[in-house]
């Protein structure tokens, strides 16, 4: 496929989006996802991963109707995401246009953001907000092109669908606020486009498109206290720890939102550095007496917070040498590395991996959705017990926005290799699953060096650099935080929904016990 036929493929793409012609958006998925698999040119791959996502993200919007909205299986959707992602993941994707990148990541967050995953699609927008920064020839305020502002208002939407879920509403209110910030600016720079730009037939759109964010403005400041629209939140006005090893400990948690917090998804401020989070208020019937999904929530909290310091020391060598200097280890002349760092990095990899597990657990009594106790992880508690091929009808009724989150967390961890695109939406999920199982039943070779031989089905070890351990374990820590908050979120949802029922029952609002 030449460079002239990508063009004439996109080119066809594009006018089959704007007639929203069903047809030929399906031969042109069918007939590339074909020429995707018998290729091994990454120029004509990334392009077809690109125009492939597209295509897949556009069917799902032409099919979305109120009827479907809630239903959990978005095949469509799905598959536009995995796309995306290897876009994205390519060394190739600095490559592209600007407002190629931008535009991508904003849908990519756009898909995260109504699906049910508000902190992934922030991820999403905060890298395209970068990724334009990165580009010196614009100027700030004077972006001439939609996806810019585009960014901006939907991250405005996101923190909004956020705030909507967060039981601690003096936090709603300020993500509220981060939204109306999010808005104004992006008002501000469609306005410049409209008046600097040229249009043809998109000039109504544009438009239109700007009178609904003012009209989102307007009701903000319907709403709130102008004063309290317009001051400045002093967030970082919060001390950090007085002891220079403690501050940069919090520094480190709080770059890499690693925080049981939902605040840290605001940006990288000091009042998001401590673990705040935790069950809402539970309504919980005489006779059952205290709820023990309170204490299941304090193991999950305790856990993670242990295996993410545990990380942090992996990462930044804190074990003193003595603990390695009383071990013989005999050189195998295959430049891996040997050390109580490394051996810390992989326990929370484990570690973090089977908080899932205690989360699936937890909904599984908490949502009474019938698996035993033998028959519960984060991959089976979707299923219908009855029917494994089903998805269980008791989730699919709850219409609940952070189950779905959750929902769409798994299809990040899993892979199956049979069925790609149905198990797993993160194409690196494969790595991660092998890491994991050599962790756990076989041997994971982390190497001074990168590997010079692929790895292969027949080798009875996994071989991965320490960069890349490390890299694979943070984004696992920051997918297990993310589970967490929706798991307490969804657990609110619920709580809200039973508050008017008849059942005689008390209400349980509880101390936080510090250490």
């Amino acid at each position: 496929m030449t460079q002239e036929e990508l063009y004439k493929l996109q080119k066809k793409a594009d006018d089959a989006f704007d007639s929203q012609d069903i047809n030929t958006i399906t031969t042109i998925i069918n007939e590339n996802e074909n020429t995707l698999k018998k290729t091994n040119d990454i120029h004509i791959k990334i392009n077809l991963y690109y125009i492939l996502g597209n295509c897949h993200k556009e069917l799902h919007d032409i099919e979305i109707n109120e009827n479907n909205t809630w239903d959990f299986e978005h095949k469509n959707l799905f598959k536009s995401i995995y796309y995306f992602r290897r876009f994205i993941s390519a060394e190739e994707f600095e490559d592209f246009d600007i407002q190629v990148k931008v535009g991508l990541l904003t849908n990519l967050g756009n898909s995260f953001s109504h699906y049910g995953r508000p902190i992934e699609a922030i991820r999403c927008f905060n890298k395209a907000i970068y990724e334009d920064k990165k580009e010196k020839i614009f100027k700030a305020n004077n972006i001439l092109y939609p996806n810019y502002f585009m960014v901006f208002a939907n991250k405005g939407l996101c923190f909004e669908y956020y705030s909507q879920i967060i039981y601690d509403y003096s936090h709603s209110h300020l993500f509220n606020k981060e939204s109306y910030k999010c808005i104004i600016k992006a008002i501000e720079k469609a306005t410049y486009f409209i008046e600097n730009t040229n249009f043809d037939l998109n000039y109504d759109y544009y438009k239109n498109f700007k009178l609904n964010l003012e009209d989102k403005q307007k009701r903000f400041e319907n709403f709130y206290d102008s004063d309290f629209l317009k001051e400045e939140e002093k967030y970082d006005e919060y001390k950090l720890s007085s002891t220079k090893k403690e501050e940069k400990y919090q520094n480190w948690c709080l770059e890499q939102g690693l925080y049981l917090n939902p605040m840290n998804d605001l940006g990288n401020i000091n009042i998001a550095s401590h673990d705040i989070l935790g069950l809402p208020n539970l309504k919980t019937a005489i006779k059952d007496g205290f709820p023990i999904f309170i204490t299941y929530f304090n193991q999950i909290k305790q856990e993670f917070t242990f295996n993410r310091s545990l990380l942090y020391e992996g990462i930044n060598n804190l074990t003193n040498k003595f603990y390695d200097n009383e071990t013989n280890i005999t050189d195998d002349f295959d430049y891996n590395l040997y050390n109580m760092n490394i051996e810390k990095i992989k326990i929370t990899f484990r570690g973090f991996y089977g908080i899932f597990d205690k989360i699936a657990y937890l909904l599984n009594e908490y949502l009474n959705l019938g698996r035993t106790d033998r028959d519960i992880d984060f991959n089976k508690i979707w299923k219908n017990p009855n029917n494994r091929k089903e998805l269980n009808p008791k989730l699919l009724s709850l219409k609940n926005y952070a189950i779905r989150g959750l929902y769409l967390i798994n299809k990040d961890i899993t892979f199956n290799k049979d069925e790609e695109f149905e198990e797993s939406l993160e194409p690196h999920s494969k790595d991660m699953a092998k890491i994991r199982n050599h962790l756990e039943h076989k041997f994971l070779m982390v190497k001074i060096l990168n590997p010079i031989n692929d790895n292969d089905r027949k080798r009875k070890y996994y071989q991965i650099t320490e960069y890349e351990l490390i890299d694979k374990t943070i984004r696992l820590a920051q997918l297990t935080r993310e589970a967490i908050i929706y798991t307490s979120l969804a657990i609110h949802i619920e709580e809200e929904k039973n508050k008017n029922d008849n059942e005689l029952s008390i209400e349980q609002s509880l101390n936080i016990y510090k250490k």
